[in-house]
């Protein structure tokens, strides 16, 4: 059984749209941007998971500097776009709010780690998403497997309607999912200018 089938979104051909139409179709030039991966998280949300250059935050004062980061890692997290696999009244390709998502960077070479919590950030040509500026555990060129953890949103944040809970079966807006993608190198942004 396919990764998508696992996690209740469809076929790999479903996902590949949803993917495409949060943004991992149009990606910039080599170098600018590397995408790691992405999953399905039920009910009917897409994960996409990338890596670009470090970038300047504000407020400046809550990020790591953008001169101390090697790069910037950005999680998107959006409704699917397939109207029959979405929750009715969710917005089609619309940002999940409210998640709570971490990051683990594991160096393959020396296991060494390095964690990070991704907060939402928004801009001009990436919209709202999570992520945050990044140093990694090791060099540049080495390998790491990079591990995303998106936890339901706490109680007290996010609250569920009655329709929620008996449409879902759940108080929760979706389960807590993990994935782990393997043999990451991130040497292109580093060296690039």
């Amino acid at each position: 059984m396919d990764f998508a089938n696992r996690r209740g979104l469809g076929t790999r051909g479903t996902l590949a749209l949803a993917l495409a139409a949060i943004g991992l179709a149009a990606l910039p030039a080599a170098g600018q941007r590397i995408s790691i991966g992405g999953g399905a998280i039920p009910p009917g949300m897409v994960m996409s998971l990338a890596a670009t250059a470090p970038d300047h935050v504000s407020p400046s004062s809550l990020h790591l500097a953008a001169k101390r980061a090697e790069l910037y890692l950005e999680a998107r997290v959006n409704w699917g776009t397939a109207a029959d696999e979405i929750p009715p009244g969710t917005p089609p390709g619309g940002f999940v709010a409210y998640l709570s998502v971490h990051a683990e960077i594991t160096s393959n070479l020396t296991g060494k780690r390095t964690h990070v919590t991704l907060v939402p950030h928004i801009g001009a040509g990436t919209g709202v998403h999570y992520g945050r500026n990044v140093t990694l555990p090791g060099a540049p060129g080495e390998l790491y497997s990079v591990t995303l953890r998106i936890d339901p949103p706490d109680p007290f944040k996010l609250s569920t309607h009655r329709d929620w809970r008996d449409r879902h079966e759940s108080h929760s807006l979706c389960p807590p999912s993990e994935f782990t993608f393997q043999d990451v190198q991130f040497g292109e942004l580093t060296d690039a200018p």
